[in-house]
């Protein structure tokens, strides 16, 4: 069971002054300690902090790719549930039936609604990545930096696309 998140002061701060804005405070949920404990245990310089790798500290850089709901293009969110791009096609899919066919197809197949995005998308974007997902060589979480990076290229390959357009 992980511990609860805490925050501790970072060197130097009295105990009732929070570090939150410079990020010292956060803590890593592998090995429980903060960054505010490196720079203490690098003899409190700071300057010896901002030099050290960014991996003691969590982030959530995640993004995924996938298809709407409700106007089926593609597109890319940090939200791992995500299902529709605006709030406007979250309207329009519950309204036309879209989202109610997409959960009674994933409660069929006992998988999460939001996966059927990713496999459209994997399909768009990365065709040749389709048998190894299916044989269970990949997961989604393995391939979507590629379907990122790919997805990255067609929306330059059409911004160049339309420059050129007299």
């Amino acid at each position: 069971m992980q511990p609860p998140e805490t925050r501790k002061p970072a060197a130097g701060q009295a105990a009732g002054s929070s570090g939150a804005s410079k990020g010292w405070d956060r803590i890593d949920h592998q090995d429980h300690t903060t960054s505010a404990n490196i720079v203490q245990e690098s003899g409190g310089n700071s300057n010896e902090r901002q030099q050290m790798p960014n991996s003691h500290v969590t982030y959530s850089s995640k993004c995924y790719v996938t298809v709407c709901v409700g106007c089926d293009d593609m597109f890319q969110t940090s939200r791992r549930d995500q299902m529709t791009c605006t709030g406007a096609c979250r309207v329009r899919a519950h309204r036309n039936g879209s989202m109610t066919r997409r959960k009674a197809v994933c409660a069929i197949t006992k998988a999460e609604p939001v996966t059927l995005g990713w496999a459209m998308a994997l399909s768009r974007l990365c065709p040749h990545l389709e048998p190894a997902m299916l044989a269970g060589e990949l997961e989604f979480e393995d391939i979507m930096p590629d379907l990122n990076r790919a997805f990255v290229a067609r929306v330059y390959e059409a911004l160049r696309m339309t420059e050129t357009a007299p």
